[in-house]
């Protein structure tokens, strides 16, 4: 009986060694979900960040290129405005001739 008794003795000692060891790795296992968690929502907001400073860029580029556009019609227009005053002067002169 007493090998039996030691063999038993063992086997719980195991057991109880086992039972704190999954109690460790459970405590390890909740801290570990614990910091994805803060991880996933910091990884949000940063989301959240960039996706708000994309649409100020893109709006804002937006508002260059409508400008630039404008500022082309414009050009356009002084340049024909400027090739009919050339053309004016250059009737001008050539009927006082």
């Amino acid at each position: 009986m007493s090998a039996q008794q030691c063999e038993l003795a063992r086997a719980l000692g195991q057991v109880d060694s086992a039972d704190r060891a999954l109690s460790a790795l459970a405590d390890k296992m909740a801290a570990l979900v614990n910091t994805v968690t803060q991880v996933t929502h910091a990884e949000q907001g940063g989301r959240a960040f960039a996706l708000r400073a994309i649409e100020a860029a893109r709006a804002e580029s937006r508002l260059w290129r409508e400008r630039y556009e404008g500022l082309q019609a414009l050009r356009k227009e002084e340049q024909a405005l400027l090739d009919s005053y050339r053309r004016a002067a250059l009737g001008a002169a050539g009927a006082s001739r």
